[in-house]
C-alpha cells in the first residue's frame, strides 16, 4: 500500500506541480517542489545529460592543462543523485505525480506541455487537480461569476477530453489563499477525504 504525502499545493495562475511520494519502510522521504511557468523555467530539463557533458568536457580540459580530474567528483555525485531522483519519480508503485491547473487556456497548454516533457523523462503524470472552479451555488445572481463559470465549464470539458486517461479532481474557488497548514489540510480533505 502506498502512503502518500502531499508536498505542495499552492494555487498560481499557471501549471504547478504537486508531488505525492511514499514513505518507504526505511523512513526515507523524497521532497521535491516544482512550480513552473513556461516563460520562467523550461520544464523538464535533461540535467543528467547536461552534467555528463560538463564532466566530459571538464575532464578533457583538465587533461590538457595537466590538472587533477577528481575535481569533477561533485558533478558526478550530483548526476547520480539526479538520476536516482528520476528513478524514484518514474516508479508508479511509490510515486504519484499530480499536476495542478486552472480551467483556463494557458494552464491547459502548459499542462499538456509538462506532461509531454515529463513523459520523455519516464515520469508518468497520473492525476490532475483543476483548481479554483466556480461552483453553481456561489453564483447567486452575480453576472461576472456566472460568465466566468460558463467559460470554466468549456475549459473543464476540454480538460476532460484532452486528459481523459488521467485521474481528475476539482477544487472549488476558495475565499482565502492556501498559505497555512490548516487550510492546506482542508484542501487535502476536499481532495482525498479524511
Amino acid at each position: 500500500m502506498i502512503k502518500s504525502l502531499l508536498i505542495s499545493s499552492i494555487p498560481i495562475p499557471s501549471a504547478s506541480v504537486i508531488l505525492q511520494t511514499s514513505v518507504c519502510s526505511a523512513g526515507v522521504k523524497l521532497k521535491i517542489e516544482m512550480t513552473s511557468s513556461r516563460s520562467t523555467l523550461p520544464m523538464p530539463f535533461d540535467w543528467a545529460g547536461f552534467l555528463q557533458k560538463q564532466i566530459q568536457e571538464g575532464k578533457k580540459l583538465a587533461q590538457m592543462m595537466n590538472m587533477e580530474s577528481n575535481a569533477f567528483e561533485d558533478l558526478e555525485r550530483d548526476k547520480r543523485r539526479y538520476e536516482e531522483a528520476l528513478r524514484i519519480l518514474g516508479n508508479r508503485s511509490t510515486t504519484v505525480f499530480t499536476l495542478v491547473l486552472l480551467p483556463e487556456r494557458l494552464p491547459i497548454e502548459e499542462t499538456h506541455s509538462a506532461i509531454k516533457g515529463l513523459r520523455k523523462l519516464n515520469i508518468p503524470v497520473q492525476a490532475l487537480v483543476e483548481n479554483q472552479c466556480i461552483l453553481p451555488e456561489v453564483i447567486e445572481g452575480n453576472r461576472f461569476l456566472a460568465s466566468r463559470a460558463k467559460l470554466q465549464a468549456r475549459y473543464m470539458e476540454e480538460i476532460d477530453t484532452r486528459f481523459g486517461d488521467l485521474v481528475r479532481l476539482r477544487l472549488p474557488l476558495l475565499d482565502r489563499d492556501v498559505s497555512d497548514l490548516s487550510t492546506l489540510r482542508k484542501v487535502g480533505e476536499m481532495l482525498y477525504g479524511e
